[in-house]
């Protein structure tokens, strides 16, 4: 995260926890700059000062297309956002909410959902990165650690 907040101007954040409440402090320099959602009213105390309650479904509500530079979807598919069909929206939402070139960086279980890339879920929204990153496309943990993070470049132009 505080890589994320020293390289991107509009990050999104999908979903509040405890977890994710230390995290607004790391993006200080720009008060709008980081936004979270999440779709249940509880999780509000987590989010950021400019939290959306509401599914990630309904972001083009709340702003304007192409308004994001990163997205962070970690722990959602698998914990919310469920089935292929959902997963498919997700990532078209996303698709509109990030401006072209953005960073999608989507955090997953193995053991939870299947392997993201062999399903083809992000084509033809999002290509494989390593861009510019600390990091490999696909970072992995020592096991048991089943917790995987891929990282996306969105494909296409914003309107």
């Amino acid at each position: 995260m505080p890589w994320l907040a020293k390289h991107y101007d509009r990050v999104l954040f999908v979903g509040a926890a405890p977890y994710t409440y230390q995290f607004e402090k790391l993006f200080r320099r720009n008060r709008g700059q980081y936004t979270t959602i999440d779709p249940h009213d509880g999780t509000a105390v987590w989010g950021a000062r400019q939290h959306i309650v509401a599914p990630l479904q309904e972001i083009e509500r709340h702003r304007p297309e192409g308004y994001f530079d990163c997205v962070v979807l970690n722990g959602v598919f698998g914990f919310g956002i469920d089935d292929l069909e959902s997963q498919r929206t997700a990532i078209r939402v996303i698709h509109r909410a990030l401006s072209a070139g953005g960073l999608l960086l989507v955090g997953w279980n193995t053991n939870l959902i299947p392997d993201l890339g062999e399903l083809g879920l992000c084509e033809p929204y999002f290509t494989s990165t390593v861009k510019d990153l600390p990091w490999p496309h696909r970072t992995r943990f020592p096991p048991p650690e089943t917790h995987v993070y891929d990282f996306y470049t969105r494909l296409g132009t914003s309107r």
